[in-house]
């Protein structure tokens, strides 16, 4: 036996010679600066060139990268050749129509568990794991292997991982335990013939999923575990030889980083696992080793990652400063780049994601005193918020002076951190280069339009900045919520205080508010209310003791209806002028502009949708009546109130006003939008994501009718897009409903606002308008759902 096993051993080192020595053939023919980039234009030569094989490995590696957009194209094209080439063959192997669906569908699915897309994942996962069942072996006239089903099974693997993961984080708890039981008995059933690598594979799905679990030890016995009884061969010698050159040369990522990336999920589950667990020398020392590495840095996520990790072990044994430089690294390297590193919270079941990261460093900083620092890395928190929500535009449109500079400077930005991606070496001198180019952009960006900056790339804004723009008689409070960590800061053009409030039960809590203001009759609404103010302004009454107070929110609270709180003898409108912000830094840019030119109103109402279910004729009575006591205004009702027209109209306007209905997607808030009739090549929905590419000069833009605010209470994303959009178009401010409120309550209400206007600022327009209709309509469902964002 032992001498059947020396032969068999050597014959797989005899093999891996000749194999490396193929490997150096391909990679002479597969250099890097060939294949560094590959695009939509060359994708179909390059990946023409590759056998079908190494083009899943190819497609493998974007996927283990996490380059994303690359991955598609790359797995486009092996969908395309798995299905027209009927089989294929590969070290003597065969892939027939279920096994090349299993291989298929095995990709997707940990590629939409990675974007956080669970239910996409479970159905890839299920499809995958259905191909394995409806034919188990591969057949193979391999003479290399004694058990020839070993790559079905490390699929099968990766297929079971992603389904209990998926499972797991959509607390599906109770659907877990038979997928768990396969994958255990995948990592007890391998053996030396089939490399310690797939043992690796099912062991890193094990204890990713014990650690999100909250089984430690298991953990750390499945992360830490050493299945190898000699060598590595498939792990380090045939897979290096056979399919890593054409992988990293695509990738950008040298057969030495591919190996350590492979290999490093189960390294961090091993020291996260032994840090829950106890063994805090042992975590140090792992994560700091692999800070100390230098290839770390080529992967972004993995990195911020680790970071985080040393910074929270760090907290743990009470060393600030160590927390503290650590935690800051992380959101360097998270602002480092336009595109959103979105997907640690499910890559490595990682808990809180990027948003913990910022908010371990604001409860750090409050810890320590640092107020000004811990307001203005919130601020960050809010800014990284858009710029994810944003990332994918490529262009912004902008006035004709500036539009085209900007542009140019933007296309290079984006090409410049494409390119960074795509290098290997992140300490190189050539990556140094386009960092310190990518900075002088980004700089340059700035200066010519800072606005559009703040939308690509997370400015820093200091509290000073922020103080000038506030006027003497007025307060700032600015919430940060994060879990149970919740925090208000109270500024003013002198001070700063901050207040640690308890979130816990937050988002419940605001739900049930606005439930029984919509549904519930009589002052059931009151308890709730009374209870919010308790918990939202009495704590800092006292720092913001002004008349006038602007509000950012965080999270939830950009659903709250801040209007109808009551401190136990009237409702907050009774005592204050207020405003909303989705950022402290939007006063940065509230004073562009000038309306004076512009022309009066333009108001569109009840637009004819095709359906006679979504008709409101008390929106077409509300506009007219609007319309009617300003003189040079233009309606547009019914058919005539179209997408097209509001678009090439609307930049004349001093003041936009929508009476129709709207549609909010809390998943994906870019294509929520207002809906309005169809026609001349638009669709009738005016989205968030077309709103920045508008050219407004608006005083006010108002939406007015059902849902144009929210429904559901979700994490405050889609309100931050809508209210950032309009903003950014060229308003200065926006009045926008919560939820949808009566024609008639609406109709009067939007008569007292129009009318006040003509005296007042805004805001305290909006204040007497809601106070008047409190008295004719006396529950607060009919007026507390308007709210003022941006200039008063």
């Amino acid at each position: 036996m032992l001498v059947k096993k020396f032969v068999k051993l050597a014959t797989f080192g005899l093999l891996a010679v000749s194999l490396m020595a193929c490997a150096s053939q391909i990679r002479q023919q597969s250099t890097r600066g060939e294949f560094q980039s590959v695009t939509e234009e060359n994708a179909e030569e390059v990946y023409a060139q590759i056998d079908i094989w190494d083009l899943y490995e190819v497609c493998r590696a974007l996927l283990t990268t996490e380059k994303y957009s690359q991955l598609d194209t790359c797995y486009n094209f092996l969908e395309q050749r798995a299905n027209s080439e009927v089989f294929w063959v590969t070290m003597g192997y065969y892939y027939n129509d279920d096994m090349t669906q299993m291989v298929l569908h095995e990709l997707q699915a940990e590629k939409y568990l990675g974007l956080g897309d669970l239910e996409k994942a479970i159905y890839h996962a299920d499809l995958s794991l259905a191909a394995q069942a409806r034919n188990p072996r591969m057949p193979s006239s391999s003479f290399l292997f004694a058990d020839n089903d070993h790559n079905a099974k490390k699929m099968d693997a990766i297929a079971l991982g992603v389904k209990i993961m998926a499972l797991e984080y959509s607390d599906r708890d109770n659907e877990i335990l038979p997928y768990l039981k396969r994958l255990e008995k995948r990592v007890e059933s391998f053996n030396i013939d089939q490399s310690e690598y797939f043992s690796m594979t099912s062991r890193r799905w094990l204890a990713q999923y014990h650690y999100a679990s909250g089984d430690y030890e298991k953990a750390y016995m499945y992360a830490t575990r050493d299945d190898r009884d000699s060598l590595d061969f498939l792990g380090d010698g045939l897979l290096t030889a056979f399919t890593a050159p054409m992988s990293v040369a695509i990738t950008g990522t040298t057969i030495d980083e591919f190996h350590f990336v492979r290999n490093l999920p189960l390294r961090i589950f091993s020291y996260r696992s032994a840090y829950k667990t106890g063994r805090l020398e042992e975590a140090r020392k792992g994560f700091d080793d692999l800070l100390a590495d230098g290839r770390i840095a080529n992967f972004a996520k993995l990195h911020v990652s680790v970071l985080h990790d040393r910074a929270q072990l760090a907290m743990t044994e009470g060393d600030m400063n160590v927390a503290y430089d650590n935690l800051s690294k992380a959101i360097d390297v998270l602002e480092s780049q336009r595109s959103a590193l979105q997907t640690e919270n499910y890559k490595l079941g990682f808990v809180g994601g990027k948003e913990q990261i910022y908010a371990d460093m604001v409860g750090l900083l409050v810890d320590q005193n640092r107020v000004a620092e811990a307001f203005e890395y919130a601020e960050r928190a809010k800014a990284r918020a858009l710029v994810d929500q944003l990332a994918e535009r490529s262009s912004f449109k902008r006035p004709k002076a500036t539009a085209a500079s900007t542009n140019d400077v933007l296309r290079k930005v984006q090409q410049l951190e494409m390119e960074s991606l795509q290098v290997a070496s992140a300490s190189g001198t050539g990556t140094q280069n386009r960092k310190l180019q990518l900075k002088a952009l980004k700089t340059e960006l700035r200066d010519q339009d800072a606005e559009l900056s703040s939308l690509i790339s997370v400015d820093a804004i200091k509290l000073s900045d922020i103080q000038l723009k506030l006027s003497p008689n007025e307060a700032l409070l600015e919430y940060y919520q994060s879990g149970d960590a919740f925090f208000a800061f109270a500024i003013t053009r002198n001070s700063i205080q901050v207040v640690d409030l308890n979130g816990k039960g937050l988002t419940e809590d605001i739900h049930a508010f606005r439930h029984a203001i919509q549904e519930e009759e009589g002052d059931a609404y009151l308890p709730k209310a009374q209870s919010l103010y308790q918990r939202l302004i009495t704590p800092v009454i006292a720092q913001v003791d002004m008349p006038n107070v602007t509000i950012v929110p965080h999270g939830p609270l950009h659903y709250l209806p801040w209007a109808a709180l009551h401190d136990g003898n009237g409702f907050l409108i009774e005592s204050r002028s207020f405003r909303l912000l989705p950022s402290a830094s939007v006063l940065m840019y509230l004073d562009k502009g000038n309306a004076k030119g512009a022309r009066a109103l333009l108001a569109l109402g009840n637009p004819d949708l095709g359906n006679p279910d979504y008709d409101l004729p008390g929106a077409e009575i509300e506009t007219k009546e609007i319309t009617r006591k300003w003189p040079g205004s233009r309606v547009l009702l019914r058919e005539f109130a179209t997408e097209a027209v509001f678009k090439e109209a609307a930049p004349a306007f001093q003041y936009l006003h929508l009476a129709s209905h709207g549609e909010f997607d809390a998943e994906n808030p870019l294509t929520s939008g207002m809906k309005l009739a169809a026609g001349n090549g638009e669709d009738g929905l005016l989205t968030v994501d077309e709103l920045y590419d508008l050219n407004l000069d608006a005083e006010l833009v108002t939406l007015s009718a059902c849902e144009t605010g929210l429904g559901e209470v979700a994490n405050g994303d889609d309100v931050i897009g809508l209210t950032r959009g309009f903003l950014y178009a060229g308003a200065r401010s926006i009045n926008a409903s919560l939820w949808p409120v009566s024609d008639e309550a609406t109709a009067y209400l939007m008569e007292q606002f129009y009318d006040n206007l003509k005296r007042d600022n805004k805001a305290e327009a909006l204040r007497k308008a809601q106070r008047a209709t409190a008295k004719r309509f006396n529950h607060p469902r009919f007026w507390a759902a308007f709210q003022l964002t941006g200039k008063v």
